[in-house]
């Protein structure tokens, strides 16, 4: 009897160890599945941004004049647009480093995406946006990796905004 007890105990833990292997590849397949899910909503999210861009004349003149000679170029309305634009923009930025905080996306995505980013605070506009606005849109370690990135990049922002805004 203690024999089949013994068999019966090691066909119990092997039974679990199955157990545990099938979820550990359930858990990574839906990891995969998260990061996959996370990019594809940044991309589509661009995608739609440009598209706007693309196909707006007149959001397309405000986004350059911005850009290049800063909200003060702007009347109080297009500032306003280009605001609402830059908004939208930072929050797809923001949320794909949140969840890179998180875990949902693998680093080295984030990573490959930090240079074009920094690129974007070439722009006086964008600078002027994000003076104005990060501390009252963004998360605080948001805020920092931005201002490290650009830093990193030896991009100089005047004014830059830290962390208490």
């Amino acid at each position: 009897m203690e024999k089949l007890n013994q068999w019966l105990t090691l066909a119990a833990n092997l039974g679990v160890l199955v157990g545990i292997v099938f979820l550990v590849l359930e858990i990574d397949q839906n990891t995969r599945a998260q990061n996959s899910s996370t990019i594809q909503e940044f991309v589509a999210a661009t995608a739609e941004n440009n598209s706007i861009l693309a196909t707006s004349e007149d959001l397309m003149v405000i986004a350059s004049t911005g850009d290049l000679e800063g909200l003060d170029a702007l009347s109080e309305v297009e500032q306003r647009r280009y605001t609402h634009l830059a908004t939208q923009v930072f929050a797809g930025w923001e949320s794909l480093y949140l969840q890179r905080l998180n875990g949902t996306i693998d680093p080295s995505y984030w990573e490959s995406k930090r240079p074009g980013l920094a690129e974007t605070f070439t722009k006086k506009g964008v600078r002027d946006f994000w003076r104005a606005n990060a501390h009252l849109w963004y998360d605080p370690r948001f805020r920092v990796e931005i201002e490290s990135l650009v830093e990193d990049a030896g991009i100089d922002i005047e004014g830059r905004t830290g962390v208490d805004g």
